[in-house]
């Protein structure tokens, strides 16, 4: 992302300082086998900021994860793309079945 190392230091203090939890308490390799919510992780192949290994990382580790790549996608460009919200659209409609 481009940011200093004392950025990074600060953001990480508020993070700890707002949620009064170590940073290195969060793992998801640790932490996700145990999640039972169903989950979509969507990435854009342009990323910059989070890499794609970031979302495959993440989703092999989290029970029946769904892992999308979105073709010439960023990271904010994921948030608006109308095929990324169809995706979302029918994950959640899926979801909603099931429950």
């Amino acid at each position: 992302m481009g940011l200093s190392d004392r950025a990074i230091r600060l953001m990480q203090e508020g993070v700890e300082y707002r949620l009064k939890t170590p940073v290195a308490r969060f793992d998801i390799a640790r932490d996700a086998p145990s999640m039972t919510a169903k989950a979509l992780f969507v990435y854009g192949d342009n990323d910059v900021i989070v890499p794609v290994s970031a979302g495959e990382e993440a989703a092999r580790h989290w029970p029946d994860a769904r892992f999308v790549v979105k073709p010439g996608l960023g990271h904010r460009g994921v948030l608006r793309d109308p095929d990324v919200l169809s995706e979302v659209e029918g994950f959640l409609d899926q979801v909603r079945k099931t429950v």
